[in-house]
């Protein structure tokens, strides 16, 4: 068997559902990862050891230190930095293959997609929803956010213009109101055997990871946001409106 350092991307909007989706995938015996690395975002691999907040979640999640961050960044291919990583970060079985979630990968798909050939899963979740989950986290504008969001979109269509066959476009909200169908059908598409059990999201659990796959939290926004702010995120990303979640 050939070996496979990574696996497959990860990505989709920041607070999106992209660390539920990770976390699902790394239930597999033979998938693992931690938070985001970031690799594809530079230009070359030498470029990594100067990208923040990256490097640093290296050193966190992934308890890299500079010795290994300057073996890391001193790879001469995209696969080799993966490669590297695996043999020198926390992680205890150096055969598996990883996956490398990275929600700004969406903002540069294509890019992205052309510098190493894998599968990439992107999820999505109504634009309301990932709002609130912004604005939580600090003040957040209405008109700049759905800017964002588009922005991200585009570049979603834009990569599956070039690359249909390697990617797999997930809901949130359908992964959590059909939590099995949802998952073999993420499990199919990066050829992985699926096991029900991996919904408990038991397995490997770290302290990144405190959350399950329940559908409480598809209109948690309805109750902080007023009708009117609702309608004009509607509103302004309409030209996306098949990634809104109208509840029947």
């Amino acid at each position: 068997m050939v070996d496979q350092p990574l696996h497959c991307l990860i990505c989709g909007y920041e607070r999106g559902g992209t660390t539920l989706l990770s976390e699902l995938i790394r239930q597999h015996a033979r998938i693992d990862g931690r938070f985001e690395c970031g690799f594809l975002l530079g230009r070359r691999p030498g470029d990594y050891i100067h990208m923040q907040p990256y490097v640093d979640n290296l050193k966190t999640a992934w308890r890299v230190d500079d010795r290994g961050l300057e073996y890391i960044c001193a790879s001469d291919s995209w696969m080799e930095m993966y490669r590297r990583l695996r043999e020198v970060s926390i992680l205890p079985d150096k055969t598996v293959s990883l996956y490398d979630k990275t929600p700004r990968y969406m903002e540069f798909l294509k890019e992205v997609m052309a510098k190493v050939p894998v599968p990439c899963v992107v999820i999505v979740r109504d634009p309301r929803a990932v709002y609130h989950s912004h604005r939580r986290h600090g003040p957040t504008q209405i008109g700049p956010f759905c800017g964002y969001y588009i922005n991200y979109a585009r570049a979603f269509n834009q990569a599956r213009q070039a690359y249909p066959s390697r990617l797999l476009l997930v809901r949130y909200e359908r992964l959590c109101v059909n939590p099995q169908q949802e998952a073999e059908r993420i499990f199919d598409f990066l050829g992985l055997e699926f096991d029900p059990a991996y919904l408990s999201l038991s397995r490997r659990a770290d302290e990144y990871v405190s959350l399950g796959i329940n559908t409480q939290a598809i209109s948690a926004y309805s109750a902080q946001l007023s009708p009117a702010e609702q309608q004009e995120i509607l509103t302004r990303t309409r030209e996306f409106s098949d990634w809104h979640w109208l509840e029947s």
